[in-house]
């Protein structure tokens, strides 16, 4: 027997919803820990899917906000770095710094192919048709269409971060140069 009441993602996305709503309703729940010491129970089943147990709505919320990292870590990193990105050109930054466990941009990943080589440079534009994984995709082309440079370096490699805001040559640079001034676009 089929059940009456029919249920889409929509409803899924309501839970949180709702909770905003309640705190910023002003509601005191006077059972919620002083100095944000949350407690939540998060139990997963076979399929993976998270069941949040709480005694109150703050621990509602961190439990869900747990899971969710849980769930959409890389997706976070990739929100992390195009954020990172707009960051970097509205401050009016030179480059974008971009750590990795790795020395720069290879040819293929260095940890799974040893004959990968390192590029010293490279454009935006070659990285694209090469198919290089150097960022998430928005921050990567929001860098190159304001021609934003990204270094590429090693997080692990001690005093890398000092030099790289030094402005010392390390791992990869990723630009895109200017425009050439003598080349116009015909007019239809």
């Amino acid at each position: 027997m089929r059940s009456k009441f029919k249920c889409g993602l929509g409803s899924l996305f309501l839970v949180p919803v709702a909770m905003a709503l309640v705190a910023c309703t002003g509601i005191t729940d006077r059972s919620t820990p002083p100095h944000g010491s949350y407690k939540a129970e998060i139990r997963r089943t076979a399929m993976g899917v998270p069941h949040i147990k709480a005694d109150d709505w703050a621990g509602a919320g961190y439990g869900y906000g747990y899971a969710q990292a849980q769930d959409d870590l890389c997706t976070m990193a990739d929100s992390f770095l195009t954020y990172r990105g707009e960051r970097s050109q509205f401050f009016g930054a030179e480059a974008l710094l971009l750590a990795k466990s790795v020395d720069g941009v290879y040819t293929a990943d260095p940890k799974f192919d040893p004959d990968a080589k390192m590029y010293d440079e490279i454009t935006h534009r070659e990285a694209l048709e090469q198919g290089l994984q150097v960022a998430d995709a928005t921050a990567f082309s929001l860098c190159m269409d304001n021609r934003m440079p990204i270094i590429v370096f090693n997080l692990l490699t001690e005093g890398n971060i000092a030099r790289a805001v030094a402005g010392e040559r390390i791992g990869t640079l990723v630009s895109t140069p200017a425009p050439d001034r003598g080349v116009r676009l015909k007019s239809h």
